[in-house]
């Protein structure tokens, strides 16, 4: 008997002698599952990989999600010896119990029909295992959880077969290969065979966890059901992931069906970077082209993202392709564990090596005819061609004219490049990471790659100017944030962000190196000129004036298209002002200038004197005039990556990150996405707070920002989005509001304003729960206090100072903006004040008002005064008249003290 099954049958001996029939029941139905899941981990683990055909077929295809039946059907063909069901009794056990199982006991653990007769069955099926003549099952097995390697030697813990002690556990490598963390069952001298992933143990064999089904595939994630308690567990297994139902070598077919070649991943587990839904409904959903070009830089995961799909794809319950081929050009990747270049020499190069893959996976030969996979009939193709870029240009032209006579129907092609100048079909761009995508990425590789604490990077990365500067270093690109990861696992985030990993040698050579190699001739004429301007900015028509091209400007502007599309500078389309994205393009530029001939560069040289004497234009203005001119005429992409160009750029100025902010989220929610223009906000907001507003232009970029981030949160409608209105004011307040300034009083009157509508919203409400008996009496004076606490919040810090410091003003001498929000504020402070019985105070506003604002917006006023003069004159000359001599405020004090001792006996 092992540890787990001692346990169980300590607990049987006990409910037995209490005479707990009912919960007897559960346990006997506990062990004996238990006890088929035990006998599925060690079959698993010893035949799994021995199986034929149709048996792996059968059972991979069935382990996903099992039922008991299912369960002692597939431990059936795993015991391609007849080791276990060799005994009849035992065979006769685990055939009859699916039906006992089903017609006695249900699917749960728990009924009450004829316990006795239920737990006498269970005990001698039981029995019938536990008699036979298996070691497996007679001999008294040690359960053993492998935590360690140590200088050769494992270590971990002993579960002993009492059920009750364990210890600590080692064994020399050279006895037995085991995994970490995982479980093992052992007997005798140096016997072990492995549980795994079919049975768990947790908190030193206090938790014991046995399989229930695989629930998702594509991570190897496991249900677990807990044992003798109520309880689930789960937990990732990559073997899992990698089942297959035939693996020849060269293909491997899936359990949906889908076959597909052998190629080596490039991740180890994927992170989205947002284009594989996309790609995913153009391969499934798109019937109008045969191919799509993932385009994107060195670096951003376009590899990675295609060859997660085709995963994705051939283990979908649903079989979407009958063949998946993965081929690729690449002839280099950038190692991010070394930062070195490795070549690479399992590639193809020419149409006929493509057409020799395509057709070895089809129909298992290796012939470049083209025509059996052109008339592929009743069967679907999805080909993914990688790097298209490295093919030599007569090959590509090949391959163009191969893919033009696939049919939408029966083909589907994905071609990956850097080439900017290359799109077949449909063109998907990816680009590099936000800064705050960078953020989630590296947590991601963090937890995954198990480097450290990903709690500890988040706080790290909670401070602004550590992001930014992880965003700096990484460029956003995935394959630098998988350096990083592996730099910060290695000498901590202090020290990791001091590496300029993009900037080194290797990880030029790899991006850039090759950069000059995808223009076209004209674009390589403009690559080399630009690094005569001395400067990584400059006027793009001083280029064109070197090139000689004044006079073909469709020329030149295609040349600057294709050099804008590949990043390698950027254009203020206004103003034509260009600059080139980093100083190592610079330095390639410079480096390729001096190998062209001597009269192109000496021509360049005299031309480039005539014109090249002082820049006029101002970066950080041209950008920003550039990224405003973009909302009229480019995509809703190009408008927002121009937007957070500039305001992520360290060099630029407040006075243009704040209109670029806000003139981002005023263009976004012009076109709807309220939702996306908070975002940006939030995202940005650090850029204006109380610590950058050190002098008055940053006041009043800081006061402008909070402004606009309070309205939109406001206009936007939710509850939260109100109340982050509100909060984002206060915190603006805690430095002090600067009642002569304009933008301060503007801002204090919305705060007063907002504060007053939600009180005043929550007070309505809760009468209307009160109306409707919706609360109890205790809770409505409970809610009602701390209500009028608030309003009281709002009188003594927002409305008594706003109109104190305003009352001696004429209101048509301060800005539109400002008036407007001090008089809506006040208005909505009137019901406040009401609130707080504080009447005579909210007469004076309306005096006030009458009396120093324009006259539109009098007659508001002129009707709220009017009532409450008669609320005044109604309690003057009621029941409750004053004594001789008692003022009107005495009077009002005291009716008010009189209507909440009636409101205390009854709250309607």
């Amino acid at each position: 008997m092992d540890y787990i099954r001692k346990q169980i049958q300590q607990r049987i001996d006990f409910l037995q002698s209490m005479g707990d029939k009912s919960s007897l029941k559960m346990h006997h139905q506990a062990r004996f599952e238990y006890t088929l899941i035990y006998i599925l981990g060690y079959l698993w683990n010893k035949n799994v990989d021995k199986l034929d055909y149709e048996d792996r077929e059968f059972v991979l295809q069935n382990i996903i999600k099992p039922t008991i039946g299912i369960v002692v059907m597939i431990c059936r063909k795993l015991d391609i010896n007849t080791e276990i069901f060799k005994s009849g009794k035992l065979n006769q056990a685990l055939e009859k119990y699916p039906k006992v199982r089903n017609e006695l006991l249900g699917h749960g653990f728990v009924y009450e029909d004829a316990p006795e007769k239920v737990n006498s069955i269970l005990q001698d099926l039981y029995n019938a295992i536990s008699t036979s003549d298996l070691p497996l099952i007679k001999e008294d097995i040690d359960i053993i959880y492998v935590t360690s390697l140590d200088a050769n030697v494992y270590k971990g813990i002993l579960y002993k077969s009492d059920g009750t002690n364990y210890s600590v556990w080692s064994c020399p490598r050279n006895i037995c290969e085991f995994q970490i963390k995982n479980l093992y069952g052992s007997y005798g001298i140096n016997y072990y065979f492995r549980l795994s992933p079919f049975i768990e143990v947790t908190a030193f064999g206090k938790e014991i966890f046995f399989f229930n089904s695989i629930d998702e595939k594509l991570t190897g994630r496991v249900k677990y059901n807990k044992l003798l308690e109520t309880g689930i567990h789960f937990q990732e297994w990559d073997e899992f992931c990698e089942l297959d139902i035939t693996n020849d070598g060269i293909k491997v077919k899936s359990h949906n069906g889908t076959i597909r070649n052998i190629y080596e991943n490039n991740y180890k587990k994927y992170i989205d970077i947002g284009i594989k839904r996309r790609l995913k409904d153009f391969l499934l959903k798109n019937k109008a082209s045969v191919c799509a070009t993932v385009w994107g830089h060195g670096g951003v995961g376009k590899t990675a993202t295609i060859q997660s799909l085709c995963e994705d794809i051939a283990n979908d319950e649903r079989k979407f392709f009958d063949y998946i081929v993965f081929l690729s050009a690449k002839d280099r990747k950038y190692d991010y564990y070394t930062g070195k270049i490795e070549e690479i020499t399992d590639k193809i190069t020419t149409l006929a090596e493509l057409l020799k893959g395509i057709n070895k996976v089809l129909f298992n030969n290796e012939t470049d005819d083209s025509n059996s996979i052109i008339n592929l009939k009743g069967r679907k193709l999805l080909l993914v061609i990688d790097d298209f870029e490295t093919f030599p240009k007569e090959e590509k032209d090949k391959i163009d004219l191969f893919i033009s006579q696939l049919n939408t129907n029966q083909h589907k092609v994905i071609i990956t490049t850097r080439a900017a100048n290359i799109n077949i079909g449909q063109e998907f761009q990816t680009n590099e990471l936000t800064q705050e995508e960078t953020k989630r990425f590296l947590l991601e590789v963090i937890k995954n790659e198990e480097l450290g604490s990903d709690e500890i990077i988040k706080h790290e990365l909670d401070i602004p100017e550590k992001n930014h500067k992880v965003f700096e270093i990484t460029s956003g690109r995935p394959l630098f944030i998988f350096q990083f990861a592996f730099i910060i696992g290695q000498k901590g985030f202090t020290d990791a962000v001091n590496y300029k990993i993009k900037e080194g040698d290797t990880a030029i050579n790899f991006l850039y190196g090759r950069i000059y190699e995808y223009l076209s001739p004209k674009a390589k004429d403009l690559f080399v000129v630009l690094s005569l301007l001395d400067d990584l900015s400059n006027v793009i028509e001083k280029a064109q004036y070197i090139l000689n091209l004044e006079h073909e400007s469709d020329v030149f502007n295609s040349a600057v298209n294709e050099l804008v599309k590949l990043k390698i500078i950027k254009i203020d389309d206004e103003h034509k002002f260009f600059e080139i994205y980093s100083k190592e393009i610079f330095q390639i530029m410079s480096d390729y200038f001096e190998k062209r001939p001597g009269p192109f560069k000496g021509n360049c040289v005299i031309r480039r004197n005539q014109v090249n004497r002082d820049k006029t234009l101002d970066v950080e203005h041209s950008l920003l005039l550039t990224a405003n001119a973009n909302r009229l005429a480019k995509n809703e992409i190009e408008v927002i990556d121009s937007y957070k160009q500039i305001i992520n750029r360290t060099t630029s100025p407040l006075e243009v990150k704040l209109p670029a902010i806000l003139n981002l989220a005023a263009y976004l929610v012009d076109r709807g996405k309220k939702e996306l223009a908070l975002r940006y906000l939030d995202e940005y907001s650090y850029h204006f707070n109380k610590n950058s507003a050190k002098g008055s232009n940053e006041k009043v970029h800081y006061a402008t920002f909070t402004k606009m981030w309070a309205t939109y949160y406001w206009a936007n409608g939710t509850r939260e989005q109100k109340e982050k209105a509100i909060d984002s004011l206060l915190t603006y307040a805690s430095s002090g509001f600067n009642f002569v300034d304009d933008l301060d009083l503007e801002l204090s009157g919305m705060l007063l304003q907002y504060r007053s509508i939600l009180i005043i919203s929550d007070w309505q409400d809760l009468k209307e729960k009160s109306k409707y008996n919706e609360i109890s009496f205790t809770d409505f004076g409970q809610i009602r206090d701390k209500q009028k606490q608030i309003c009281k919040d709002i009188h003594d810090k927002q409305g008594v100072f706003l109109y104190n410091s305003i009352v001696g003003r004429k209101l048509d001498e301060i800005s539109s903006g400002a008036r407007q929000n001090v008089i809506a504020g006040f208005y909505s402070f009137l019901e406040v004040l009401i609130r707080l019985d504080k009447i005579e105070l909210a007469v004076k506003i309306c005096e006030f008002v009458l009396y120093c604002a324009p006259k539109n917006f009098h007659q508001q006023f002129k009707i709220k005064q009017d009532w409450l003069k008669s609320i005044l004159y109604k309690r003057t000359n009621t029941s409750y008249r004053s004594k001789p001599n008692q003022s009107s405020t005495a009077q009002v004090s005291e009716l008010g003290e009189k209507l909440k001792d009636a409101m205390n006996k009854n709250p309607k």
